[in-house]
Order: C-alpha cells, then structure tokens, then sequence
C-alpha cells in the first residue's frame, strides 16, 4: 500500500454555550496528520450563510498539527443551532458524501424578547444540558 495522509480531529464539533441572537460566534478546531504522507487542505466552506473561515492549515507533515478557525454570525437565528463546515482534504476514499466535516453548535436567546425559548418541556441539546422553559427564571 501507498503512503497516506489521515486527518484526525481532536474534536470536530464545537460548541458556543448560550449568546443571544445576532452575535457572531468564533471558533478553532485542531487536528493532527496521523498518516504517512503530507495532508492538504484544499478548502473549508460554510454550510449556511454567515459563515466565514478565518483561516486553515494548508500542508500538514505526518505527525504534524492543524488548525480551522470559522466564524459564524448569529443573526436569523433563534434557539438551539448547529453550523456545519465541510473541509476538502487530499485524503484517498474522503470526499463528497464522505468528506470531513466540522460543527459548531449552541443556543441563540432572542435578542428582540429575551424571555423566547424552547417550548415548555423541550430539552436542550448543546453539552447535554437542560435549558429552562420559555419564561422560566
């Protein structure tokens, strides 16, 4: 068999706790080549509007470390939320349907009524915790 590069992410989903609407929320993924050959990058792109990459690791040496920064704004959003990041690597078999993907999630609170939230008895699901009913305290 060939040589290979291989992403391996230290975390592929991210998540930015509570920000009320319109924020932009800003995050660095970290990943490491745990294969045999340089890995490239080719691009990061935003699922949604309001998305930008900051930057990303172009090369990376086997045994070498990377990073993604992207931003997403906030703005059209209320209540619980997840932004995907598909990035295009040189990896063989990794593409299309395959390719590798990056997510920030969290929840957006109403900028316009601070009391919106999830319906009554509705869990929250951004770090696995509950978040309070609408109009609770």
């Amino acid at each position: 068999p060939g040589r290979a590069p291989v992403l391996s992410w230290s975390e592929n989903a991210l998540t930015f706790g509570e920000v009320f609407q319109g924020a932009v929320v800003r995050q660095t993924f970290r990943f490491r080549n745990s294969g045999d050959a340089p890995l490239e990058v080719s691009s990061v792109s935003p699922a949604l509007p309001g998305g930008r990459v900051l930057s990303f690791s172009r090369v990376v040496s086997p045994g070498g470390e990377g990073t993604i920064s992207v931003e997403q704004s906030t703005a059209s959003l209320v209540g619980f939320a997840a932004f995907n990041f598909a990035v295009a690597t040189n990896e063989p078999g990794v593409g299309g349907a395959k390719a590798r993907k990056a997510t920030v999630s969290g929840f957006i609170e109403s900028a316009f009524d601070p009391a919106v939230g999830l319906p009554a008895g509705a869990a929250g699901i951004a770090d696995g915790c509950d978040f309070p009913s609408a109009g609770a305290v």
